[in-house]
């Protein structure tokens, strides 16, 4: 093997990301000029170098040279600075110490989530007398550390990721994403959000007209944004739905799964917001996020969180699916709204209203006349992140052979087939004989007298 020196710190080196330097340099033992070390083979830049090294763009620089797509440096994952004209800007790659005053705030299916102070703030636009980029100083933004994402970020995870930096673009709706980052200790990758001080579950002393018109109406607006553009949120349910003074955003858009997941037959989300043909292992449609939206009005209207009184398990899917179970929909509600709700949430996807027919019943002079004179008394939801149930996490699902309509399903026993009746006689028959059995010897002592 052939020894070359290689200085990094010239453009044509430091520009080429790992699998170019490896292909360049394949036969080669390389040394570094400024320090005479030998370079690891597998990592193809000078470790003493990286030390001494004080700016962290050098630094990315150094270890993976310059990405092809933004001439930026490289963060040494495809995640790197994707455009976005909602910030009006780019979303950066943000060094970990630009951050200070860093708060846990929630732990969620796949995340945990930290409140913190950025000290540059987002870009705002191009200052062209100063030739930099103008920004927000000192901006409050909510870390979203991605739990085990330091060693692997799926592809289909990047997909969702690219998908909804694109729907920033086209709706303000959308919680705004700033950036990403990577924690120094744990080498989780963060995503880096707007900060809302989230009051969306606070609806206690609101009238249901004002529950229609913060809340409900601003929900489908943005809905409505997403389904025109041809996607899917696959995740919509209350704890994703945020409110501050001025707007109610979605977020989480598409983010439902671990980044290192690569099985998309798992299914993701908190269970009674998920329709039943995904239960059904179907794909996620506009219809799927219809049946979750049919959930949250039903959940704001009512003041109750769906199956607050059962645990989220396999029973209460097979429920769902073959009985049809639906959160209880309160007496007092409009019949207008109530067959709305029972429409959104029809086993049906087909049947389901869409988007814009549910806007044009909520909008209707019919309701709001009717919501003007309804008292609900409404207390203050339960935050759904107190309760690890009401977060996203992987679901156990039955056989699908367990989720068929109760009036069709059979169970085979040898060659012969039980309907449902011939099962509890069959069940009983069976008790009878083993109760026969334990006490034959009793019975054959009394027949002696």
């Amino acid at each position: 093997m052939s020894k070359l020196s290689l200085e990094l710190s010239q453009k044509e080196d430091r520009d080429l990301n790992i699998d170019e330097r490896k292909e360049k340099y394949r036969n080669c033992e390389l040394i570094c000029k400024k320090n005479w070390k030998h370079i690891i083979t597998n990592h193809y830049y000078c470790m003493e170098c990286l030390n001494e090294e004080t700016d962290d763009k050098e630094k990315a620089h150094l270890q993976y040279g310059i990405c092809k797509e933004c001439s930026q440096p490289n963060t040494g994952n495809i995640i790197c600075q994707l455009k976005a004209s909602s910030t009006n800007g780019i979303i950066e790659w943000i060094p970990y110490n630009k951050f200070t005053n860093i708060k846990y705030v929630a732990t969620g299916g796949f995340a945990k989530v930290y409140s913190a102070n950025w000290i540059d703030g987002y870009i705002r636009g191009w200052d062209l007398e100063t030739k930099n980029w103008k920004r927000k100083k000192q901006k409050k933004v909510a870390l979203k550390e991605l739990n085990d994402s330091s060693k692997d970020i799926s592809k289909g995870f990047l997909n969702e990721l690219e998908t909804l930096v694109k729907l920033l673009e086209l709706n303000p709706f959308i919680v705004p994403l700033y950036g990403i980052s990577q924690h120094p200790d744990t080498k989780n990758f963060i995503l880096v959000f707007k900060y809302i001080d989230n009051n969306f579950h606070n609806i206690q002393g609101f009238t249901p007209l004002k529950i229609l018109e913060s809340r409900l109406i601003n929900i489908c607006t943005s809905l409505v944004l997403i389904h025109l553009n041809n996607l899917v949120h696959r995740d919509l349910h209350i704890s994703n739905i945020l409110q501050d003074d001025k707007h109610t955003y979605i977020s989480d858009f598409g983010l439902c799964r671990p980044a290192n997941e690569i099985n998309d037959q798992n299914i993701y989300g908190v269970l009674p917001y998920i329709a039943p043909e995904v239960l059904r292992r179907k794909p996620y449609t506009e219809k799927s996020d219809i049946y979750s939206l049919g959930v949250i009005i039903n959940t704001l209207i009512s003041g109750k969180l769906p199956f607050e009184d059962r645990l989220f398990d396999r029973f209460l899917i097979i429920e769902i699916c073959r009985d049809g179970k639906r959160p209880e929909i309160r007496d007092e509600i409009p019949s207008i709204l109530k067959d709305l709700i029972q429409k959104c949430w029809d086993k049906i996807p087909e049947n389901r209203p869409t988007i814009e027919e549910i806007i044009e019943v909520l909008t209707s002079e019919e309701l709001m006349y009717k919501f003007i004179n309804l008292q609900l008394d409404l207390a203050a939801l339960p935050s759904s992140s107190s309760s690890t149930k009401y977060k996203s996490r992987l679901l156990d699902l039955p056989y699908l052979s367990e989720l068929e309509p109760m009036s069709t399903m059979q169970i085979a026993t040898g060659t012969v087939i039980y309907s449902n009746i011939h099962i509890i006689a069959y069940c009983l028959f069976n008790l009878l004989k083993i109760y026969l059995n334990l006490y034959s010897d009793d019975l054959s002592a009394l027949s002696k007298y």
